[in-house]
């Protein structure tokens, strides 16, 4: 289901491939090849990445790990993007499910905006 909207959301004009998506399960999508996500950093969050996944899944410790991409790495080596929070964030989203399901883009937009708490 993932993979699916994933690449419904994607393929819409003007709308440009992510150079890397953090999900946790990302391990899961790798495992069936699909050709929509090569070229794509398919990263775990840093925190499930360490805790929630198999020590014994090594095709997921190498292909997963946050740390296997440099450009998301600062110069202390950590990250710049902060993927705990951005999970929280979705958390919230979630919330919101039933109302934007059947949203159209602009709509979503709309919406989105007037309730950013963040400006």
């Amino acid at each position: 289901m993932f993979k699916i909207l994933v690449e419904k959301i994607f393929s819409l004009p003007c709308a440009r491939k992510p150079q890397h998506m953090i999900y946790d399960s990302n391990c899961n999508a790798l495992h069936e090849e699909h050709r929509f996500f090569r070229g794509i950093g398919m990263c775990v969050n840093a925190f499930h990445h360490k805790m929630k996944h198999k020590g014994s899944d090594t095709y997921c410790w190498e292909h997963c790990d946050m740390r296997a991409y440099p450009e998301l790495m600062d110069d202390k080596r950590g990250f710049y993007f902060n993927s705990s929070i951005a999970e929280q964030t979705n958390v919230w989203f979630g919330s919101f499910h039933n109302i934007c399901q059947e949203m159209t883009p602009i709509k979503y937009d709309f919406f989105s905006r007037r309730n950013d708490t963040t400006s």
